[in-house]
């Protein structure tokens, strides 16, 4: 089911907040390793939840060390079965 869809109707999505924190030795690391870093944070939070099926909004907030770098972030992640299925990366 389209995400865009679910907002146009007005349908409740659970929305959870990350703060991903980058560590010192990934401070360089290109975006496409950052989100494959963050992908597998969440794969692993989700799957070792009991969470229904369903589709979850996601807000990540970006740290280094204490300072906020980044906020704008957002992803909805579906569920089935207790497993997550899919990620889609575009709240627009």
């Amino acid at each position: 089911m389209d995400a865009q869809y679910l907002f146009q109707k007005d349908i409740f999505i659970p929305e959870f907040q990350f703060r991903y924190y980058t560590p010192e030795d990934k401070k360089d690391q290109l975006y496409d390793a950052y989100l494959e870093d963050l992908e597998s944070q969440m794969k692993e939070f989700f799957n070792n939840q009991p969470f229904p099926s369903g589709l979850y909004a996601v807000k990540i907030d970006k740290y280094e060390g204490d300072k906020l770098v980044n906020n704008s972030g957002g992803y909805y992640v579906k569920i089935e079965n207790r497993q997550v299925v899919e990620f889609i990366k575009d709240l627009q």
